[in-house]
């Protein structure tokens, strides 16, 4: 089932009395709205998953809704602000899925989060790119977006692609405008990285002990981003940034 499939379902049923509601809608609304966002708020999945992965369907998150029509006309932008909306493999039917929400409904996005391969993450990102930069309708404006990256294979030497390709999500992350919160997962081989030392975000251990050496896996909360206006978009497509560039 998936989120517009649960929009229409609530659209057509029949609203019920107040006074034959249940007993939750008594509470003061204050209260109810406190619930509802104890109910829609969820973190991703950051488990040590093998590759290929994909996080569940964000409207699994959303199924509260169908408990009543008069629950879902209250909880419905609770709903939408509080959840992470999860990304699928199916990106362009995300993006027209966007286009179908309403109004309302886009403005309250906040949370998305999606699992990628490091070298995929432009390719990923880039149908919602115009969005988040504002140039396209409908804008987006988010509180966090998380970035799940996939596994690399296991007893090996370090694998000097993977650190290579850290490196570029890192400097790529810097860049994103109307997202307050960057988090990125599943980072490894920390210290063969060129961008770490200068990464302007918190670093987190996600398991204490790697099972062999240099599996131990990371993440890393970003908060602060530069300004790209002067920047061109083609170098941040995994490309090296001219030197030029790197002087300013």
């Amino acid at each position: 089932m998936d989120t517009q499939l649960i929009l229409q379902n609530l659209s057509t049923w029949p609203a019920i009395p107040l006074a034959q509601a249940s007993r939750f809608f008594r509470l003061p609304k204050e209260l109810r709205i406190l619930i509802y966002e104890f109910v829609f708020t969820s973190e991703p999945s950051l488990h040590y998953v093998q590759s290929p992965v994909w996080l569940p369907e964000s409207s699994l998150n959303l199924i509260p809704l169908l408990t009543s029509r008069q629950f879902y006309q209250e909880a419905k932008l609770y709903a939408f602000q509080c959840t992470t909306h999860n990304l699928d493999r199916l990106l362009a039917s995300c993006v027209s899925g966007l286009l179908r929400l309403q109004p309302d409904q886009r403005e309250r996005i906040r949370h998305v989060a999606l699992c990628t391969r490091p070298v995929d993450l432009y390719k990923i990102l880039q149908p919602f790119r115009d969005h988040l930069d504002h140039i396209r309708s409908p804008p987006l404006a988010l509180d966090s977006l998380t970035i799940i990256l996939d596994m690399p294979l296991r007893g090996q030497a370090i694998p000097t692609s993977r650190v290579q390709e850290q490196n570029e999500v890192l400097l790529a992350v810097w860049y994103y405008k109307n997202v307050k919160r960057v988090i990125v997962a599943n980072l490894f081989y920390r210290e063969a990285m060129r961008e770490y030392p200068g990464a302007p975000g918190l670093w987190d251990c996600l398991n204490e002990v790697g099972f062999e050496r240099d599996e131990v896996r990371w993440r890393v909360e970003l908060t602060n981003f530069h300004d790209y206006s002067w920047k061109p978009h083609e170098y941040l497509g995994f490309r090296r940034r001219p030197d030029h560039l790197n002087q300013q």
